[in-house]
């Protein structure tokens, strides 16, 4: 658990320097379009189907995942809380946070 709140952290505070970068693309409004009417989101070249969401909230003990599936709204922050996972991992990967020793001696 701490390992992933320190995670979190660098990513949160290495991506606090490119938000020029993140500006300018969001000023172009490039989306990725789905192709499969399934996918819920898309994380870069990642896809998140119904399937993947499903499956996440199978993993959750029986009262968060029954709070989760009770409302579209509240399945819906689920989701925005998987997609934050995802880029912070695909953030983590590409500055190889991962292939660090002192990383890699926590795992």
């Amino acid at each position: 658990m701490r390992f992933l709140m320190f995670l979190t952290v660098c990513i949160l505070l290495a991506g606090c320097g490119d938000m020029d970068k993140f500006q300018e693309s969001r000023k172009e409004g490039a989306k990725p379009v789905p192709k499969n009417p399934e996918v819920v989101a898309v994380v870069g070249e990642e896809e998140i189907t119904i399937g993947d969401l499903d499956a996440a909230l199978a993993k959750l003990l029986y009262n968060q995942k029954k709070l989760y599936e009770s409302s579209p709204d509240r399945k819906a922050s689920y989701l925005d809380a998987l997609i934050n996972q995802r880029v912070l991992s695909s953030e983590a990967e590409k500055m190889g946070i991962d292939k660090r020793e002192d990383i890699l001696q926590r795992t």
